[in-house]
Order: structure tokens, then C-alpha cells, then sequence
């Protein structure tokens, strides 16, 4: 009886001691500083633990004020306590120099690594503009030549964040200037991919090897097969994005210009799957003998590229090809009488249907899938359209799924595949599902703004995926939206300061095809701006409409039901245009006419196969990813425009 007692006795107190970790935490996170002090002091909680026997001193370094983490110093917590993860508080503060300096004040060790083997020095070598954070660890004596679990070094980490005195200072104190990752890439190939010129000056010069390649296939699998990733070189990562200097920086060094990656794609393929094609890139390519009638493995040579984008500039560079743009719109069957809410309800239905059975067929939750359909039915179900909630539960839990062991590492800037792009479309379905804000989106918003650009924007790296992933100005704006929604008190002016910073940005930016345009508005109502820019930007999206009623991809192309249904986006919400005005209605009118008895539209795929395929439910074969994207944003234009029911009217 006595040994049952003390049982009680011991879960009791257990139970207690763990609600009140949690009521601190949340105290942290709420930014109650009162509060903080009272249980860090009173109760001596400074070093309790609480999940994955994280401290507060480490939540609070990765998602409270400074403030909180200067009283639970105060209160004693101490700065080198590890979770079950091995990670630090130094070590998930590095992107803030002022909680850093505070730690290594109070004595933090700067060569802690957690069980993945990752520094604090490698963390922010990672994050872009870090030179204060790496200076003041490199002055508290951290090691340089640590290598964690996937072989990422301090040279390696700072050329992938585009920090050039980092990497001058890796290779300074002896960094193998050829050193190459578990993926095989080295630093020249970072440095190129992230388009830092002057880095790849600099390694070119200590020798590094301008014909190393990754490995094959070094992505792994999914469900349905390999991803087609891999032999990449420096050449082939420079000549997507740029800037010309880089790749010519490498065919000066002896770049071979006919190596192909694992699709059988050379640089010259790469240089024009792209809306941002660069002509000075494809003329130097083509000057040192790129073959532009090299074939990939799917048989697509360089020139049948170019046609899918027809930019002018670039294909008068290239030998004779398609005259037009090869991209055509399937037409629907007109539907004259057919209303616009029984147009929209026909295509959510096939949107859900298709969202549903996606992780049954391809294995993984998908943008174009599950996050758009999710948003689609955000606003069929605001203007009085049913929704098929089950499915849109089931959709969110496969969500959470993905994410909810992926705290550890997220904060450690394992960003995953996709990374901020991925990021951007998982808070849009949370926020489309109306998901309340919690410890995982917390990790999301804190390694986002990690991948954040010094100058405030989001890069692309490696992969152009034309419409949806081509572009920083649209990742940018989705990123704006994701942390503005999902952040929190105790890190709302820092986050606050980074999206005015992304604002900024924003402003400056040049947009090249019709989503930076959507998505710059978008963007910039988003982020509260205040200016007059928007005004003017959307009044230009509205002079280019078609006379189709659509709006095109780009001015080279034809109208399509993609970057229609965007632009009226667009222009309603952000533009205050009513879905009545005659140019909503014309884009109104093209919707319809192009819309298929099923429900779908047709958009034509202009972005290099990287996923092994499948069939998913949705119609055109291997156009029917980007063709279930482009029926959610038509069908949120349409749900828009329709007539209320009564019930919706009540």
C-alpha cells in the first residue's frame, strides 16, 4: 500500500512538473515576460525540461524575445544544456546576433553539435548575411573542419548560403577546396547555384574542380520510383539562373559544355526551361560548342525547349525550330447555359476527389494536389459551396504528418525537399484549413526565416519549375504570407522586421511572367504595404489581359486557366475590383468557355520531369499536375463570381 502511495505520489508531482514546463514555455512564447520571471525564480524552473527534454533557455532561443532569455539567464538557466536531440540554445539562435552574443556571454560552447553532427558555425554559415554571427563564434574558437552525419562542412555551408568572406575564410584555414557533401557537391557547385560570383572567382583560383559532378539519383525515392536528380555540375547549376559572369567564369576554367545530368539534360537545356532565360548565357553556351540538338533522355532536344517558352531573345540564337509557341489550349466543350457556380462546383468536386486519392497513388502530399485544393475549397466554402470536409480533414493529417517529427531538424537547417517552396504551400493549406498556429508551425516559420536573403527576399536554388517554382518574387510573397499568419508574440518583432524586409524587397522587384506580377500585388497586400506601387501594379496586370478575356504565362504565350484564375485573384482581392466589373467578367467568360465537361482545364507542363510519374486521378497524362494547379486558382476566380445561394445569403 505504502509503495502504491509513493507511486501516486511521484506521477502526481511528474504530471505537475510537466504542466508547469508547459504553462512556462507558453509563457516564453506568449512573450508574458511577468511570468517568465515568476517561474523561472519562484519555482526554480529555469533548467526544467519539457519535451525532448528541451529547456526554456533553448525555446526561448528559438522562439522568445531576447528579454526572456536574459531572465531565465538571470534565474541561473544554464547555456549548455542539451535536449535528447543534443541541439544547444547557441545552436538554434544563430540567426539572431543578439541572442547569440548573449549565450557565448555567458560562457555557451560554440563546438556543441547536435546528434546530426551540425555546429552552430555550420547553422549560420547556412544563413545568408551571417558574417557577424560567424565572426563572433570563429573569436570564441569554433572549429572550422567539423563535418556533420551528411558531410556538409563550414566551406560547404558558407558557399550554399552565398557568404563569400566565409568562404575565403574556410579555405584560409585549410578547407579542402574540392571537399565534396554525401550528395557529391562541392563548394564550387553551391557557389555557382547560388549564383556568387565572386565565390566562384575565388575557388576557381585555388584549384577547385570545375568538372566535378554529384552523385546520381541522390535524392532517393518515392512511392512510385527515383527522383530524377543528380550528376549536376557547376555549369549546369550557373546556367538555370545565372548570372552570365559565373558560367563564363567556368567554360574559361574548362567546364565540359556537353555533360548531362541524370535526365540526359546539358546546360543548354537547363539555360532555356526557365522564364527568366538569359540570352548571354545561351550565347556563350552555344560560342563554346553546346549542341542544341543534343537530346535528352526523353528525347527533347534544347531547341524543343526554347519553343515552350519562345522568348525572343533566345530563339533567334538558336538553329531553326518551331516558329510558334508550341503550348496550345484544349478547348473545352462550351457550356453556354451552364452557370458559373455549377461550372465551379463541378470543378471543386473533381479537385477533391483527386486530392483525396493523391497520397493513396503518388505517396506524399503535393502543392498542386492537396495545398491549392485545399485553398480552392477555402473560398468555394466561404461563398456558400459545400465542401467535402472529411477529405479535407484527411488531407490536413497527411500534412501534419510530414511535419510533425520534423521540429529537430528544421531547426537545424535540414530544410527538406523543396525547401522554401515547400514551406510556402504547407503554411498555405494550414492557413486555408484554418489551422491554429503550434509548436510545428513554429519550427516551419523559424527555418524559413533562416532560408531568408539579407536582402530580405527568398532565393530559388537549382530547380526551375515553371509556373509554380520559377521565380523569388512569388516565393517571396507566399513566404510573407505564411509568417505574418503563423507568427507569435515572443518573436513578433523579429519576425515583423523580416517581413518588412521581404516588403522592401517586394517593391524593388522586376517581375518576368504573369505569376511575379499576381503574386508581387498579392504580396505586398499581404505585407500591409501602404504604398502606392500596388495600385500601379495592378492597373498594369489589368492592361494585359487578352483579348481572349485570359491572361497568358507570359506575352509569348496564349491564355491559359493557370494565370487567369490568378490574375482575377489578384485583382479582387488586392486591386478591389468587383467580380461584376467587365473585366472580371471577360476573364469570367474565358474560364468558361475553356473549362472541360469534367470540370478541369488543360495547362500545358513547361518544367523538366524531376518526379517518376503516375497517374493521379486527374486528367491529361503528364500535363495533369500543373493542370489541377491551374483548375484551383480558376476555380477560386469562379467561386468569386458566383451568385449566392440563399443559404449563403443568410
Amino acid at each position: 500500500m505504502r509503495l502504491f502511495t509513493a507511486f501516486l505520489l511521484f506521477a502526481t508531482c511528474s504530471y505537475a512538473q510537466i504542466d508547469s514546463v508547459k504553462a512556462l514555455f507558453t509563457a516564453i512564447r506568449n512573450n508574458d515576460l511577468s511570468a517568465v520571471k515568476s517561474m523561472a525564480v519562484k519555482e526554480g524552473a529555469a533548467n526544467a525540461r519539457g519535451d525532448r527534454e528541451t529547456t526554456p533557455l533553448m525555446y526561448a532561443s528559438a522562439y522568445g524575445s531576447l528579454d526572456a532569455m536574459k531572465i531565465l539567464l538571470a534565474a541561473g538557466a544554464d547555456a549548455n544544456l542539451k535536449n535528447s536531440f543534443d541541439a544547444t540554445a547557441l545552436i538554434w539562435s544563430v540567426t539572431e546576433p543578439e541572442k547569440v552574443q548573449l549565450l557565448l556571454e555567458h560562457n555557451a560552447g560554440v563546438n556543441a553539435a547536435s546528434k546530426t553532427g551540425r555546429t552552430p558555425l555550420m547553422i549560420s554559415a547556412l544563413h545568408n548575411g551571417s558574417d557577424r554571427v560567424v565572426d563572433m563564434l570563429l573569436a570564441k574558437g569554433a572549429i572550422t573542419n567539423a563535418r556533420d552525419k551528411d558531410g556538409l562542412t563550414f566551406l560547404g555551408a558558407a558557399a550554399a548560403g552565398r557568404n563569400f568572406r566565409q568562404v575565403r575564410i574556410a579555405l584560409d584555414k585549410g578547407a579542402n577546396v574540392n571537399e565534396k557533401d554525401e550528395t557529391g557537391y562541392t563548394a564550387l557547385m553551391h557557389a555557382a547555384e547560388t549564383g556568387d560570383v565572386d565565390s566562384v572567382k575565388l575557388l576557381l583560383s585555388k584549384g577547385a574542380d570545375v568538372n566535378a559532378h554529384s552523385g546520381s539519383h541522390v535524392f532517393g525515392k518515392v512511392k512510385n520510383g527515383p527522383i530524377d536528380l543528380g550528376n549536376d555540375s557547376a555549369l549546369s547549376l550557373a546556367a538555370l539562373y545565372g548570372p552570365a559572369k559565373i558560367v563564363d567564369l567556368l567554360l574559361k576554367a574548362g567546364a565540359k559544355v556537353h555533360s548531362a545530368d541524370v535526365r540526359g539534360m546539358t546546360a543548354l537545356h537547363l539555360a532555356v526551361t526557365t522564364e527568366s532565360q538569359n540570352p548571354e548565357i545561351v550565347s556563350l553556351l552555344l560560342q563554346a560548342g553546346a549542341d542544341p540538338a543534343a537530346k535528352s533522355l526523353t528525347g527533347e532536344t534544347a531547341v524543343e525547349w526554347a519553343a515552350k517558352y519562345s522568348v525572343p531573345n533566345v530563339m533567334k540564337l538558336l538553329p531553326a525550330g518551331p516558329t510558334k509557341p508550341v503550348i496550345t489550349i484544349a478547348d473545352g466543350k462550351p457550356q453556354p447555359d451552364r452557370p458559373v457556380r455549377a461550372a465551379a462546383a463541378r470543378s471543386l468536386q473533381l479537385l477533391q476527389n483527386v486530392s483525396n486519392s493523391f497520397m493513396n497513388t503518388g505517396g506524399c502530399v503535393a502543392c498542386h494536389a492537396q495545398n491549392l485544393t485545399a485553398l480552392a475549397a477555402q473560398y468555394a466554402k466561404a461563398n456558400g459551396f459545400a465542401v467535402d470536409e472529411p477529405g479535407l480533414k484527411e488531407s490536413l493529417a497527411a500534412e501534419k504528418s510530414a511535419y510533425s517529427r520534423r521540429g529537430d531538424t528544421l531547426l537545424l537547417r535540414f530544410d527538406g525537399g523543396g525547401a522554401i517552396d515547400t514551406l510556402n504551400y504547407t503554411l498555405l493549406h494550414f492557413s486555408a484549413a484554418q489551422y491554429q498556429s503550434d509548436a510545428m508551425t513554429d519550427a516551419i516559420v523559424h527555418n524559413m526565416i533562416a532560408e531568408q536573403m539579407a536582402d530580405g527576399s527568398w532565393h530559388n536554388r537549382g530547380l526551375a519549375r515553371a509556373p509554380m517554382q520559377d521565380g523569388d518574387i512569388a516565393r517571396t510573397a507566399l513566404a510573407i504570407r505564411g509568417v505574418k499568419e503563423f507568427l507569435w508574440q515572443g518573436r513578433r518583432a523579429d519576425l515583423t522586421t523580416h517581413i518588412e524586409a521581404a516588403r522592401v524587397w517586394l517593391l524593388q522587384a522586376k517581375p518576368v511572367y504573369n505569376e511575379d506580377s499576381v503574386m508581387q500585388i498579392l504580396g505586398l497586400k499581404w505585407a500591409g504595404d501602404q504604398s502606392n506601387a500596388g495600385s500601379a501594379f495592378v492597373r498594369k496586370l489589368i492592361a494585359q489581359q487578352m483579348p481572349d478575356g485570359g491572361w497568358a504565362q507570359t506575352e509569348n504565350l496564349r491564355s491559359d486557366a493557370y494565370a487567369t484564375g490568378q490574375s482575377l485573384l489578384a485583382i479582387h482581392e488586392a486591386g478591389g475590383m468587383k467580380t461584376s466589373d467587365p473585366v472580371y467578367q471577360r476573364g469570367v467568360q474565358f474560364l468558361l468557355r475553356t473549362q472541360h465537361e469534367d470540370g478541369s482545364w488543360f495547362v500545358k507542363s513547361r518544367c523538366p520531369k524531376l518526379q517518376p510519374y503516375f497517374q493521379s486521378g486527374f486528367p491529361y497524362d503528364h500535363d495533369q499536375w500543373i493542370s489541377m494547379a491551374g483548375t484551383s486558382w480558376a476555380t477560386i476566380a469562379l467561386t468569386l463570381a458566383a451568385e449566392p445561394t440563399a443559404l449563403a445569403k443568410r
